[in-house]
């Protein structure tokens, strides 16, 4: 009898077993690793709670970092830590992000947190380092508890049951500084993209309103002040109504095409590539056409900036609270109008226009879009400043392929080395 207890209960112990290794998507441990829990490896911190004055909360947040599930600041219950710790959310739906992969934060030294957070110190058989990378983007939604409607919480009983996979600890940590060399390598060229960001930005705005003109196009040094900004004085302004025309034709037969939808910072995006979802009708029966080279913007965002040149595919759809306008070819090159309207200058006008609208419903329609004034240079100065633009732009896509190669290449080393199937040699 005793003998079939201890079977069953092996039993048990190894379907557990395999399905904690399905979940870490191994189908076993490898030599010289062990197959542990958190609770068992690590030390997790919750009692650094200190009761606290607004005054002194203040006085935290101004003199160490706050950090918090959202990463936002939140006067609620913080406390004060100090060491090096790895971040975990208490809230689950700040905890995943949108492909409800786990999101952990890497600390160290002194800083605030809020008490919906687990700090994970060095336990006995795993190091911070260790438990960042591993559970950086793990799917952990089987162990949060519902806690009411579209709520989800990782609770310290929970967080404790959760599988990992252990090399020894002098392997943890070359592994850890591998990937550490990755992301310096990450981060160095991430700082060389906003740098050649910013670059782009402010050198948009020196060309397109004439602040900085090609030697062969200065005909005067002589300016004109507009209501918005100030322009060479050989250039026009314009209402935009009399450089382009609103487009309101229909998908009336229900065709089939792509459906579109505009970003405060890309422009034109695919809806379900951009959403990983359909967020659009099945019927698209009273979408809008738009076409390449066509504009388009949703009346009720575009005081974020959300305003888009459609560049993807010969014919789209938008939904009916887009506006759609195309510019008269002969007056404005596209990719002149596109940076124009790209700004913070414009942002900004769209802003306070969008509050100064007739219908007050927090929405700009082409009745009072249209009287929005315009620059307009020569048609073959816009042409030169677009080519300038256009240099700059491909270098900075080019920057930002590098950095998403780099990423995914760092993707698929971690695959491999936090599950054991590659290797590394590291001195006892």
């Amino acid at each position: 009898m005793l003998d079939g207890v201890v079977a069953s209960q092996t039993d048990v112990r190894s379907k557990n077993t395999k399905r904690e290794l399905d979940r870490l998507g191994i189908s076993r441990v490898p030599p010289g690793w062990k197959l542990s829990t958190v609770g068992n490896a690590c030390t997790i911190r919750n009692e650094l709670r200190l009761p606290l004055s607004q005054e002194a909360r203040a006085t935290m947040q101004g003199t160490y970092p706050y950090y918090g599930p959202t990463g936002i600041l939140d006067y609620l219950d913080e406390f004060r830590a100090e060491g090096d710790f790895a971040l975990i959310g208490e809230d689950g739906d700040h905890f995943l992000d949108v492909g409800r992969k786990s999101q952990t934060i890497r600390v160290s030294d002194r800083f605030n947190v809020n008490n919906h957070a687990h700090l994970v110190a060095d336990g006995v058989a795993c190091t911070v380092d260790w438990f960042f990378h591993f559970f950086r983007h793990k799917d952990i939604s089987h162990s949060l508890t519902r806690q009411g409607a579209g709520r989800f919480k990782l609770t310290k009983q929970a967080l404790e049951k959760l599988p990992i996979l252990l090399p020894p600890l002098c392997e943890q940590r070359k592994i850890a500084e591998i990937f550490r060399t990755w992301d310096e390598s990450i981060e160095t060229l991430e700082r060389l993209r906003s740098a050649k960001a910013r670059h782009h930005r402010a050198l948009t705005n020196l060309l397109v309103f004439g602040k900085r003109q090609f030697s062969h196009f200065c005909i005067t040094d002589a300016e004109t002040s507009h209501r918005w900004f100030t322009l060479p004085a050989s250039w026009d302004c314009e209402p935009l109504g009399k450089l382009a025309n609103e487009i309101s034709e229909r998908n009336a037969d229900g065709g089939q095409f792509e459906v579109l939808s505009c970003s405060k910072y890309e422009g034109f995006v695919r809806s379900l590539e951009y959403f990983k979802k359909q967020v659009f009708s099945a019927d698209l029966s009273g979408y809008k056409k738009i076409w390449r080279g066509d504009f388009g913007f949703p009346s009720n965002h575009i005081e974020e900036g959300s305003i888009g040149l459609q560049n993807l595919t010969d014919v789209g759809v938008v939904s009916p609270i887009y506006t759609v306008f195309r510019f008269a070819p002969e007056r404005v090159d596209v990719e002149y109008a596109f940076a124009v309207l790209k700004t913070g200058v414009y942002r900004h006008i769209f802003e306070v226009s969008t509050s100064a609208s007739v219908d007050r419903r927090g929405s700009l329609r082409w009745s009072e879009f249209s009287k929005l004034p315009f620059p307009v240079p020569s048609l073959v100065e816009q042409k030169a400043i677009v080519e300038v633009l256009r240099t700059t732009r491909t270098e900075l896509d080019a920057i930002a392929k590098e950095v998403d190669l780099f990423r995914r290449q760092k993707r698929g080393l971690m695959q491999k080395l936090l599950t054991g199937e590659w290797r590394v040699k590291a001195a006892d």
